[in-house]
């Protein structure tokens, strides 16, 4: 059941039926037969399930394998050639060519596996737990109010789908699992509240471009209608292919969207430089106690969205630089800028 003051989910996502049968016949496995635990398994694990159950559910077989997974491995070793490459990745000069090999084209487990035939012909599969991660959940913004549908949960997410120099495609796992469940299917997961603390009665300035819109859109809903001043900056490519909501939002009383279409134009152009192009609009907001909340993802756009609202605070609230700088670390103390980032 999930809680009404919940913003987030956790989905546990399961390997596909393609690596599990793959994993199968590299190591030589019966997945119908079954595994026992005689002390306490690894949580979450049950102390008995099948090795179909565990190398779909609780295994990742498909992540990219760390440095310890070669030390374990290397021991399984008998050709002398491949006992050589792994002692070779291991050592400290062994740094590049062990990032090379794997990170660089993001190799799997499965495919340093099917690599390595003499590691996986003596593989004891009571160590795949010391060096084969467990699958961990994803988390998603519900993107959906409760008082709208009080038994439907959504969630906005991108399949994750690209290409490395193997020139093999790779696929987000969680993404992929949930793109390819027929309907009516069980999902694993649980909910639990996020970051973001939404007054209701002061304007609250959203930027969430991309999948960063969801948080949004389950308070947007939630706040329908009423007299509260929503402003969101959304941006993604292009408006025709991931201009995600439009249409609900175009009928949102309350709601103010401006819009940063990366792609629709020769020059780039994103939510901070919309920021700026608004920034009485923004200003004005704040000026009434505004709440400026960002979602999205974390690499850059937080810091070019803060570096935004400084210049905005400069420009209008004529501030010199470091002014503008204390100004928003002051909205941050007292929790009037907030961040759910990821």
């Amino acid at each position: 059941v999930v809680s009404t003051q919940s913003t987030g989910v956790w989905i546990y996502p399961r390997n596909c039926s393609e690596d599990v049968e793959e994993a199968a016949n590299l190591l030589n496995l019966d997945l119908n037969s079954t595994l026992e635990f005689t002390s306490a398994p690894p949580a979450p694990l049950p102390k008995s399930l099948t090795l179909r159950e565990l190398l779909s559910e609780y295994l990742d077989i498909a992540s990219i394998p760390s440095r310890l997974f070669f030390e374990i491995c290397g021991n399984f070793a008998v050709d002398e050639l491949e006992k050589e490459k792994f002692d070779e990745f291991i050592s400290l000069l062994g740094r590049e060519e062990l990032y090379s090999y794997v990170s660089r084209p993001r190799r799997t487990i499965l495919e340093v596996l099917a690599d390595f035939h003499s590691v996986r012909a003596n593989l004891d599969i009571r160590y795949l737990f010391d060096f084969v991660p467990l699958i961990r959940p994803r988390g998603f913004s519900i993107a959906s109010a409760q008082c709208v549908n009080r038994d439907r949960l959504e969630i906005c997410m991108a399949v994750v789908r690209y290409r490395t120099i193997m020139k093999k495609e790779r696929i987000g796992l969680c993404s992929n699992y949930l793109a390819k469940l027929a309907i009516d299917s069980h999902v694993k997961l649980f909910a639990e509240p996020g970051s973001f603390k939404f007054p209701t009665d002061r304007p609250i300035i959203m930027v969430g471009p991309g999948t960063g819109c969801a948080p949004f859109r389950s308070l947007i809903q939630s706040r329908a209608d009423t007299p509260q001043q929503l402003i969101l900056f959304f941006g993604c490519r292009g408006e025709r292919s991931d201009y995600f909501f439009k249409s609900e939002w175009e009928n949102v009383p309350n709601l103010r969207v401006i819009t940063a279409f990366s792609r629709d134009q020769d020059r780039k152009i994103y939510v901070q430089h919309r920021i700026v192009e608004h920034g009485a609009l923004v200003w004005g907001a704040l000026a009434q106690g505004a709440v400026f909340c960002v979602a999205g993802n974390s690499k850059n756009m937080p810091f070019q969205v803060k570096d935004a609202l400084i210049k905005v605070s400069c420009d209008h609230g004529k501030l010199t630089q470091s002014e503008g700088e204390k100004y928003v670390e002051l909205l941050v103390r007292n929790r009037l800028y907030q961040t759910e980032t990821w």
